[in-house]
C-alpha cells in the first residue's frame, strides 16, 4: 500500500512542476547530505533556481513533503527519506574505520 501511495502522489507531482521539482531537488539534497531541516531545503531549493512564490516558503516546502510518503519529518533531525537507512556521523566514521 505504501508503494501504491507514493506512486499516485509522484504521478500528481508531474514532471517540471513546483511540486516535483521541490520533492526532486528535496530528494537528491538529503540522500547527499542525510537529514535536512526545512529552512536547509528552501535554501537549497532557491539557490537550484527555483522560485519559490509563496509568502511563507517554509510552510509551502514542509507542506509538499508531509504529503508525500516518501518523507519523514523530526522536530530535531529535520526531513528524512522514508527508505533511507539512518546514519549518524558517527555511525559512518566507524563504519570506515572498521575495514
Amino acid at each position: 500500500e505504501g508503494e501504491t501511495a507514493k506512486a499516485d502522489y509522484q504521478r500528481r507531482a508531474r514532471e517540471g512542476t513546483f511540486k516535483a521539482r521541490v520533492l526532486d531537488l528535496s530528494r537528491t539534497a538529503i540522500q547527499q547530505h542525510g537529514p535536512l531541516h526545512t529552512t536547509q531545503l528552501v535554501d537549497l531549493i532557491e539557490k537550484a533556481g527555483v522560485v519559490i512564490t509563496a509568502q511563507d516558503k517554509m510552510t509551502a516546502v514542509s507542506v509538499i513533503l508531509s504529503r508525500s510518503p516518501e518523507f519523514v519529518s523530526d522536530r530535531t533531525r529535520g526531513w528524512s527519506l522514508a527508505t533511507q537507512e539512518e546514519k549518524t556521523p558517527r555511525d559512518v566514521a566507524a563504519s570506515e574505520g572498521s575495514s
